[in-house]
């Protein structure tokens, strides 16, 4: 949704996202994909007919994952344990966009 001033445009943006990743201890990583949200804001503007640059603030939050002890430290009690990693990160992109007529 956004709102558009001569030949800019500012608007924000939100929906759902899909990411795989990757959590571990001890350079052992289990991979899943996650689920969860994104929203931002972003500027557009026009120069000339054909060419528009943009910036844009996103932050991405998925969900929560369990990372497990390996079987070798699960034995010792004195090892780590299983830990809870929360996904979430903000991003900043820049674009060009050329319209072909």
């Amino acid at each position: 949704m956004g709102y558009a001033a001569d030949r800019v445009l500012f608007y924000g943006t939100a929906g759902g996202a899909l990411g795989d990743v990757a959590a571990g201890q001890s350079g052992s990583f289990q991979r899943t994909t996650k689920g969860g949200w994104t929203a931002g804001a972003g500027i557009e503007a026009a120069f000339g007919e054909n060419l528009t640059a943009r910036i844009e603030y996103l932050y991405l939050k998925l969900g929560n994952s369990v990372c497990t002890n390996s079987a070798s430290w699960s034995t010792d009690p004195g090892g780590p344990p299983n830990d809870t990693v929360k996904f979430s990160t903000s991003m900043i992109r820049l674009g060009i966009t050329y319209k072909f007529r």
